[in-house]
């Protein structure tokens, strides 16, 4: 579902969420009362809306939030939301990656017009941009000691200097790689296609390969989908993700040595999938699902009901922060106790969230809006 067709269902889900709340003594309390705004800022007509996630992180200067707006890249303090730089991209066309990747100083991003771009974290100065190959926007980058890492059009991952953006290597691979994690100098990705003829039977894979030269390492092959929306979960010697597309499903985890599999979920369609309290909290659109990373079965399952539910999650001091179109979920990470439902100030959709530094931050149709973190009623 794109951006442009979510208003009848968000009308729908205004309507069940009316109906949702008033049944349910809990989410009622929930609901009634609202975040406290440390601060909101506009920076879109209400009639556009933004093609990067914000993203939480660190500026030499202080806390900020990172976003893409209007042909601009804009870190703003996080305390109050005032500007600390702005940089004009060039040419003016807005980033459109899913997210910005943060390391020792540098801000990594894609570009309208497949290209890959870096800046100064401190001071948004344009390091490099790289267009020699059409590097594919929507891909999840990831970024190593000395190099990023991307998926180019043609299905050949890339590695360019991250100091310069000049190529290291390009290696084809049989489909162009679309969530990528750097971890332990290797590189991880999972990719999906549809083979000739088989409309409707997507199949996809996760792949390991070493950082400095791309050779294989492994490959894990399904046909239940591809891994298309999230980044390759590496932890504690397995490797976690999802697939998206196609008939069959499955959430699995792969031993990260050998890449055998060691679990598999096949009842969890993967929009996004991120680690939290122990737990790999999966958004399949309308629930939110938390699996057992030992065993992959469920721990809960939190049900959603309608709405725009195919963006992201964060996570900060016990609970899960989920846009669903016309709302943010504020999701208990122990029970799946939706604990808060918060619309947002600007009457539009809530896009994107990012959490970190005691701050929630929101993304909505216009705004950006810094919350305090839910706390729970003691009354």
């Amino acid at each position: 579902m794109t951006r442009s067709s979510v208003f009848l269902s968000s009308v729908f889900f205004v309507l069940s969420l009316t109906f949702f709340v008033g049944c349910d003594t809990n989410k009622d309390r929930a609901s009634a009362q609202r975040l406290d705004v440390r601060w909101e800022r506009d920076y879109l007509p209400a009639t556009t809306s933004p093609s990067t996630e914000p993203a939480i992180l660190t500026v030499e200067q202080a806390p900020a939030v990172l976003t893409s707006a209007a042909g601009s890249l804009r870190a703003m303090s996080l305390e109050n939301g005032e500007d600390i730089w702005a940089t004009q991209l060039e040419p003016k066309q807005e980033l459109i990656g899913p997210d910005f990747v943060v390391d020792s100083g540098e801000v990594f991003t894609c570009h309208y017009f497949y290209k890959a771009g870096a800046w100064d974290q401190g001071t948004g100065h344009t390091l490099w941009y790289y267009s020699d190959s059409e590097v594919y926007p929507l891909a999840y980058l990831a970024v190593g000691k000395d190099a990023l890492y991307a998926g180019d059009q043609s299905g050949n991952l890339l590695a360019l200097e991250r100091r310069t953006g000049k190529p290291i290597f390009q290696r084809k691979f049989e489909s162009l790689p679309r969530g990528l994690t750097y971890h332990d100098q290797s590189v991880y990705f999972g990719y999906g296609y549809v083979p000739q003829g088989g409309e409707g039977q997507a199949v996809g894979g996760i792949q390991k390969v070493t950082a400095d030269t791309g050779e294989s390492i492994w490959t894990y092959q399904t046909e239940s989908g591809g891994f298309l929306r999230m980044r390759p979960i590496v932890r504690d010697g397995r490797v976690y993700a999802g697939t998206k597309t196609g008939d069959r499903v499955e959430f699995v985890a792969l031993d990260a040595e050998t890449g055998e599999k060691i679990w598999s979920n096949r009842y969890v369609r993967t929009y996004a999938a991120i680690w939290a309290d122990g737990k790999i909290i999966v958004n399949d659109r309308q629930k939110l699902w938390a699996l057992d990373p030992e065993t992959g079965s469920r721990i809960w399952m939190t049900d959603l009901e309608a709405g725009h539910g195919e963006s992201g999650m964060a996570y900060l001091d016990g609970f899960i922060y989920h846009p669903h179109g016309v709302a943010m979920y504020v999701v208990d990470v122990d029970s799946g106790e939706v604990v808060h439902v918060e619309p947002p100030l600007d009457g539009t959709y809530v896009w994107e969230v990012g959490a970190g530094k005691g701050t929630v931050v929101a993304q909505t149709s216009s705004k950006v809006v810094a919350y305090e973190p839910f706390e729970p009623r003691t009354d």
